[in-house]
C-alpha cells in the first residue's frame, strides 16, 4: 500500500494557533483550553468633565471589581482607534424644501473638507478557565448536588461561569457610562453575533457580520480562514502587521494616566491583557521578590561578619518594605496581582505606510513620561496572538502588576462621540443621526435627542447665548426624517423664516391679527366628550371656582345637551349650563368676556403643516388665564395629529406656564403618552432659576434624558442651581468658559459633549434670521415672491449670484 506519510504537512496553520473552539450559549465562547469567553463593549467615563474625586471613585470601583477575581481568570480590554464613519448621504435622509437640501449638503461639504475624523470604540472579555477535571470530581464526591438527574461537569461549568458573569456585568454597570453585551443580534431578519464579528476582526482587521447559522464549525476554521504570513511584519488577509509591546513604566500611577494615547489621530487597536492570580499565589510571588529585595538590604560580607553596624542599601530597604505593605493588602482583599501585557496592533496594506504610523505611535508613546515601547520582530506573531481575546499562552510578560496599577493603566475613559445611528427603535432601521456637530480634537460628534426610545429634551441657557439659533437648526435637521412632523411653539419671531420653508407660521394672541386662528375647544364634544370636561374644569380653576361634584353633573349634563349641535361654541356652553359660578366663569372665555378672542369659535379654522410654528409671545403677555387654556386646547389637538410617524413639539420659554396646577398632575402622564405615539417634546428656556421654582423639575428631569445646557460666563455664580441639574464643577467651568452663540454643552446618561453647530452662512441666513429687519425682509418678499421667495433672499445674502 502507497505511504501517505511524506505527503502530509504537519506545519500548523493560523487556526491552529487560535483558542477558539465552539460557541456554547448566547454571548459565550469555549475555548480549547476548556476556558470560556464573554465580551461586552462599553462606554467610560467622560476625562474632560469629570471630577478628580469623581475619577477616584470610579477607579476605586473597578479595583474592587477585579481584585474579586482570582486564578484561572483572565481580562483583555481593547481600544479601537478607526476613521469615524462620514457624514450621512444625501439618500438617507428626506428634507421636503429645497433650502433645507441645500443647507444640508452644504454642512456635507464642510465635514469632508476637514480631513479624516476618528472615533474610538472600546471592548472588554472576561475569560475564566476552570480547575482541572480531577479537582472537580473530587468535589463531586464531597457534596451531593442534589440533582435527580446528573448534571454534566461541562454544564456545570458553564451555569457557573454565565452566573459569574451576570455579577460581574451588574459592578462594571456601576464603573462604565454604558456596558452592552456581545450577544447575538438580528439585522434585516437575520441572525448575526457579534461576539464572533468582533473575534474576526481582532485577527483581521476587518469588521464585517458572522452569521450565527455559521456557529456549528469549529471557530479556528470559521474565523480563521484568512492567508496568514508570519514575519517581522505578519501579513493577515490584505494587510501588513506592525506590533509594539510597552515595556517601561513610570514608578507611580494616576488614574486615566495613558488616556491621551486612545486619541491618537492614526488607526490601531491597543490590547491590554491581564492574566490574574489568587491571594494565595500572588502573596507567595511577592514574598518571594519581598526577600530578594531583602538580601540586598545589607551586603553579603556584613552579614557574614555579623557587623553590628552595616552599610544599609536605602533603595533596597524601600523596596522590601513596599513588598511588605502590598503583601498586607492583598491579605485585606483591597488588591491582587497578575501579568500585565500592554500591546498596539498597526495594520495596512502599504508597508511604507505601515512604518510610518509605527514611527509616528512609537515616538508618542516614548513620548509619554515613562513609557518604554519597542516594536516587536521575531516575537510578532506570537505577540499578535497574545492579543487575541480568550490567549493565555503567548506573550506572557513576567513582571506583577497590582489591580489597582492596572485600572490606572487601562484606557477605559472615553470621548462620548454619540449613536452613529438614531437609536429610537421607532424610526426607520439605520436612520442618520439628526446632526453632525464638530468638537475639540479630532472626533466628530453626532446629536441624537433620544435615549433609546425617549427624545424628552430640555434646554437651558442666558439671553444671547444662541438658544433660539440652536432651534431652528434642530428644526432644519428634524425634518430629514421621513414624513416627520414638527409643532413648534416660538417667541418673537426666531422660527419665521423657517417656517416660511414650507411651513404654516401662526401669530396667537395678537389682537387683529389676520394670522390669528379661531379656536374652538368643545368643536369634537362628539368624539373627545371626556377631555371636553375636563377642559371646561380647567377653565373653572383658572377662574380661582372649586369643582365641586355638583358643578361637574352640571358640566356633563350642559356638554350633553350640546353633542350634535352645529353650534359648539363657549358662549353656547354657557347658555345651555344652569349653574351661575359656571356662567361666570367659562364666559370670560365668551365673545362677551377678554379671552373670546382666543376660544369661542363655533368651529376651528386650525390647521397643520409639515411644520407649524405658534408664535405666542403675544399670548405670555395676556397672562396664565389665557395662556394655559390656549396651551391645553391646542397640545390636545396636536395629539390628536400624531400617527405614529416622527413628531417634534418644540415650546420656547411658554413652558413655564406648566408650573401651573392644571398641568402637573397631568405632564407625566402626557410625556409617557406622546413617547409611545413617537415623538418628543423639547422644552426651552432661559430662567434656570424659574424651571427649579416652578416645582416640576424633578418631573423634567426624570422625563428629559437629553439636556443642553449654554454657555453662561456667569455659570460660576450659579453654581448651586447647575448642580440641581447634575452637573458637577468641572462641568461648570466648562460652560463659564464656552463661546457664545458657538458652544452647546450635550448632557446625556450616555455622556456629555462640548459641541460646535458649525453653522455656515447659508444655515445663518435662516436659522439666525430673528430680529426684526429680517423678519420684515422675509415678509415683504414672501409677499412679492411667494414660495420662491428664498431666491431673491439668497441673492440679497450674497450666497447666490444674480446669474443663478
Amino acid at each position: 500500500m502507497l505511504s501517505l506519510k511524506s505527503y502530509r504537512d504537519t506545519a500548523k496553520g493560523l487556526p491552529d494557533l487560535l483558542n477558539w473552539a465552539a460557541l456554547v450559549d448566547d454571548g459565550v465562547m469555549l475555548g480549547k483550553d476548556g476556558s470560556f469567553t464573554a465580551g461586552w463593549r462599553f462606554t467610560g467615563m467622560d476625562v474632560d468633565t469629570a471630577t478628580n474625586l469623581e475619577r477616584n471613585a470610579m477607579t476605586a470601583r473597578l479595583n474592587q471589581t477585579l481584585s474579586s477575581l482570582g486564578s484561572g481568570y483572565m481580562l483583555h480590554v481593547d481600544t479601537i482607534r478607526e476613521i469615524a464613519d462620514s457624514y450621512p448621504d444625501a439618500e438617507s435622509s428626506a428634507f421636503p424644501h429645497p433650502v433645507m437640501q441645500m443647507m444640508d449638503d452644504s454642512r456635507r461639504l464642510f465635514f469632508e473638507s476637514q480631513g479624516d475624523k476618528f472615533a474610538t470604540r472600546s471592548v472588554l472579555f472576561i475569560t475564566w478557565r476552570p480547575t482541572t477535571k480531577r479537582l472537580s470530581k473530587v468535589t463531586d464526591l464531597l457534596f451531593d448536588h442534589g440533582d435527580t438527574k446528573r448534571v454534566s461537569l461541562a454544564q456545570r461549568n458553564l451555569a457557573l461561569f454565565k452566573e459569574r458573569m451576570s455579577e460581574l456585568e451588574k459592578s462594571f454597570a456601576n464603573v462604565f457610562s454604558s456596558i452592552t453585551r456581545l450577544k447575538l443580534v438580528e439585522r434585516d431578519g437575520q441572525p448575526f453575533d457579534e461576539l464572533l464579528s468582533y473575534l474576526r476582526y481582532s485577527l483581521t482587521g476587518q469588521w464585517y457580520p458572522v452569521s450565527a447559522a455559521c456557529t456549528p464549525l469549529p471557530l479556528d476554521s470559521l474565523l480563521g480562514s484568512v492567508e496568514c504570513w508570519p514575519g517581522f511584519q505578519p501579513k493577515i488577509g490584505e494587510q501588513y502587521t506592525s506590533v509594539i509591546s510597552i515595556d517601561g513604566f513610570p514608578d507611580f500611577s494616576h488614574p486615566n494616566m495613558l488616556h491621551h494615547l486612545s486619541l491618537m489621530n492614526v488607526e490601531f487597536r491597543w490590547s491590554t491583557r491581564f492574566i490574574f492570580f489568587d491571594s494565595r499565589e500572588a502573596h507567595q510571588l511577592l514574598d518571594k521578590e519581598r526577600k530578594n529585595w531583602d538580601q540586598k538590604v545589607t551586603s553579603f560580607r556584613d552579614k557574614l561578619l555579623k557587623n553590628p553596624d552595616p552599610k544599609v542599601d536605602e533603595d533596597a530597604l524601600e523596596m522590601v518594605t513596599q513588598y511588605q505593605a502590598a503583601q498586607n493588602e492583598v491579605s485585606a482583599g483591597r488588591l491582587n496581582y497578575g501579568q500585565y501585557t500592554s500591546t498596539f496592533v498597526l495594520r495596512h496594506v502599504d508597508r511604507e505606510v505601515l512604518q510610518e504610523v509605527t514611527e509616528f505611535v512609537v515616538s508618542v508613546l516614548n513620548n509619554t513620561l515613562g513609557l518604554t515601547c519597542r516594536v516587536e520582530s521575531l516575537n510578532a506573531t506570537e505577540a499578535l496572538l497574545g492579543t487575541l481575546p480568550s490567549d493565555s499562552l503567548y506573550n506572557i510578560r513576567r513582571p506583577l502588576l497590582s489591580t489597582l496599577n492596572l485600572c490606572h493603566l487601562l484606557p477605559i475613559a472615553s470621548i462620548w462621540t454619540g449613536e452613529a445611528h438614531c437609536p429610537c427603535p421607532f424610526y426607520p432601521m439605520a436612520s442618520p443621526p439628526m446632526m453632525m456637530c464638530t468638537a475639540t480634537g479630532n472626533t466628530p460628534f453626532r446629536l441624537n435627542l433620544h435615549v433609546d426610545d425617549v427624545g424628552h429634551t430640555l434646554i437651558f441657557g442666558p439671553t444671547g447665548a444662541g438658544k433660539s439659533t440652536l432651534l431652528a437648526m434642530l428644526v432644519a435637521q428634524m425634518h430629514r426624517y421621513p414624513n416627520a412632523r414638527v409643532f413648534a411653539f416660538d417667541k418673537k419671531y426666531s422660527m419665521f423664516a423657517m417656517s416660511q420653508l414650507g411651513g404654516l407660521h401662526l401669530d396667537i394672541g395678537s389682537v387683529g391679527s389676520r394670522e390669528a386662528p379661531a379656536f374652538a375647544p368643545l368643536a369634537d364634544l362628539d368624539s373627545d366628550f371626556e377631555w371636553c370636561c375636563e377642559y371646561i374644569e380647567q377653565l373653572l380653576v383658572l377662574q380661582g371656582e372649586t369643582v365641586t361634584p355638583e358643578m361637574r353633573e352640571s358640566i356633563f349634563k350642559a356638554l350633553s345637551d350640546m353633542r350634535g349641535s352645529s353650534r359648539l361654541s363657549m358662549t353656547e356652553f354657557c347658555a345651555q349650563v344652569q349653574d351661575q359660578r359656571i356662567k361666570t366663569a367659562v364666559g370670560y372665555y365668551t365673545i362677551n368676556g377678554r379671552a373670546g378672542d382666543l376660544l369661542d369659535a363655533e368651529s376651528s379654522s386650525l390647521s397643520f403643516a409639515d411644520f407649524t410654528v405658534f408664535e405666542i409671545d403675544q399670548l405670555m403677555k395676556r397672562g396664565d388665564r389665557d395662556l394655559v387654556p390656549v396651551l391645553s386646547y391646542l397640545f390636545r389637538t396636536i395629539e390628536r395629529q400624531l400617527d405614529g410617524n416622527p413628531s417634534f413639539i418644540l415650546i420656547d420659554e411658554g413652558w413655564i406656564a406648566l408650573k401651573h396646577p392644571v398641568f402637573k398632575d397631568m405632564l407625566v402622564e402626557w410625556l409617557k403618552e406622546l413617547r409611545k405615539l413617537n415623538c418628543l417634546v423639547l422644552l426651552a428656556t432661559q430662567a434656570l432659576n424659574e424651571a427649579i421654582k416652578s416645582g416640576i423639575l424633578d418631573v423634567l428631569m426624570e422625563s428629559c434624558p437629553t439636556q443642553i445646557f449654554l454657555p453662561n460666563p456667569k455659570a460660576g455664580q450659579f453654581a448651586k442651581t447647575y448642580h440641581q441639574f447634575g452637573l458637577n464643577d468641572k462641568q461648570i467651568d466648562l460652560l463659564k468658559n464656552a463661546v457664545r452663540k458657538r458652544d452647546y454643552y450635550v448632557h446625556q446618561p450616555t455622556g456629555s459633549r462640548l459641541v460646535d453647530l458649525s453653522l455656515d452662512k447659508l444655515a445663518l441666513a435662516f436659522v439666525g434670521a430673528s430680529d426684526k429687519e429680517s423678519v420684515n425682509t422675509i415678509r415683504q418678499l414672501v409677499s412679492e415672491h411667494g414660495e420662491n421667495w428664498y431666491l431673491p433672499y439668497l441673492k440679497q445674502q450674497h450666497i447666490l449670484e444674480d446669474d443663478e
